[in-house]
């Protein structure tokens, strides 16, 4: 057996390294075929109940029948096995159901869901000459009143992808515009791909949406961010739009 071993080590060695790699490529895979499965609440604003990345809007009421515990965040905090139950608005209580607090800003997702929450981060750099000739090709003006950023690179790897919103909307305005507009747009390998892009007469002015990223977060290998919608001139009139980064893909997956 010795003698056997001896002359046939070369090969037994290289048949172990490709094992080894055939496991890791195999866990790499069940990794990225992850979907996105569960329930997720975004504060008063919306909930969802999320099937292999098809996201529907739920009922509170329902939702707060089944009695489920979840993970939670807070102010970026962490909360696990919180016990949530809706009213007029979401209640949060302890392990002995005593009432904790109405949170106003949270976002919670079902206990079993392996989701990985990540604090947005706003870039400091303003928009790109290419970011600025994107919105010119679509038409609009460049006299931006608001122009932020925000980094779509949770695991690092994608250090230039992001999502960019802008507007030349601006309340108690000196002059008015000939037409406002808000517009989102992300940035994907290179590539840029329009979210949402609305134009708005002065005397539609009341209809303006109001628009800004609400949070970041991954499930496996693919990223998700949402988006707030909210009616400039009626605070209580918002809602939640899911969207998943997928192999150099945005797609939207909330109806």
């Amino acid at each position: 057996i010795m003698n056997f071993i001896k002359k046939n080590l070369v090969i037994i060695i290289f048949v172990r390294f490709c094992f080894i790699i055939m496991i890791i490529v195999f866990l790499m895979g069940r990794k990225s075929d992850v979907k996105l499965n569960g329930y997720l609440i975004f504060s008063n604003i919306s909930s969802f109940y999320c099937n292999n990345d098809a996201c529907e809007k739920t009922d509170n009421k329902s939702l707060s029948d089944k009695k489920l515990k979840y993970n939670m965040y807070m102010e970026n905090e962490l909360q696990k096995k919180a016990i949530l139950e809706y009213g007029t608005v979401w209640n949060l209580f302890d392990s002995k159901y005593n009432y904790v607090s109405s949170p106003s800003d949270f976002f919670a997702y079902s206990e079993d869901l392996k989701l990985e929450y990540y604090e947005k981060e706003t870039l400091e750099e303003e928009l790109s000459n290419e970011d600025i000739e994107y919105i010119e090709d679509q038409k609009l003006d460049l006299n931006f009143k608001i122009d932020k950023k925000y980094s779509l690179n949770p695991d690092g790897e994608h250090k230039n992808n992001y999502v960019a919103l802008a507007t030349n909307f601006e309340e108690y305005a000196e002059e008015e515009a000939d037409k406002y507009y808000w517009i989102c747009f992300a940035n994907i390998n290179g590539k840029k791909q329009l979210i949402y892009k609305k134009e708005y007469k002065p005397e539609e002015i009341t209809d303006l949406v109001d628009l800004d990223i609400y949070n970041i977060f991954t499930v496996g290998d693919n990223v998700y961010f949402t988006i707030i919608k909210k009616k400039y001139y009626n605070i209580d009139d918002n809602s939640i739009e899911i969207y998943k980064i997928d192999n150099k893909k945005l797609e939207k997956i909330s109806k």
